[in-house]
């Protein structure tokens, strides 16, 4: 874990209460700030070519938070997630290191998971050391992927309930049947509205 992300957990820590917590998958393959979802410019958080995009930004929208006004207003990204944290949104990944769990065609869902869990044994329970007493204190959990991030959450965060598993916003997931559902979420104020509602 680098200084970044460990000083943004123990903020996350010290803190007594949060209306929601998001819970992605692991870090970007590249150039990860540290803080879940954060890219070091904005031009890599704000990134869309057809072979890319961050889904940082499509959370952030999620969120209510507009490109132009989040470049007018922070300095760098890591000031929006922790603006987001003062007002009680935590950012979290299942995982803080790469996930070592690539998926094998026609293997199925219950031989993927056993593999997974038994590769990824020591981060998961790296991260879960940091992220349990602060999901403890979450209102809502909304977890980020119901391949990974799910299955992981409900294996190892017993005791504990998400509110609601959500599309993971990968630019993979605007392919296909998975189209619709995506956009439904990441290109409107979705998760906003989910947080704030009762």
């Amino acid at each position: 874990m680098n200084e970044e992300l460990l000083a943004y957990l123990e903020k996350a820590n010290s803190m007594t209460s949060f209306k929601a917590a998001i819970v992605g998958q692991d870090p970007y393959p590249s150039n990860p700030s540290g803080i879940p979802f954060c890219k070091r410019t904005f031009n890599e958080l704000f990134e869309r070519t057809e072979n890319s995009r961050c889904c940082g930004q499509d959370v952030l929208f999620s969120l209510g938070f507009r490109e132009e006004v989040v470049r007018r207003r922070f300095e760098k990204p890591t000031d929006v997630f922790y603006d987001l944290l003062e007002k009680g949104m935590v950012v979290l990944n299942i995982s803080y290191e790469l996930l070592d769990a690539p998926y094998v065609k026609d293997q199925t869902t219950e031989d993927f998971r056993k593999k997974m869990f038994e590769k990824n044994e020591r981060k998961i329970d790296e991260a879960h050391t940091y992220n349990r007493p602060i999901l403890k204190k979450a209102e809502k959990i909304f977890l980020l992927g119901d391949f990974r991030t799910a299955p992981i959450f409900q294996k190892y965060y017993t005791g504990l309930s998400a509110t609601e598993v959500l599309i993971h916003p990968s630019g993979n997931n605007l392919k296909g049947n998975t189209k619709e559902k995506w956009k439904a979420t990441w290109e409107t104020t979705y998760l906003l509205n989910k947080i704030k509602s009762h």
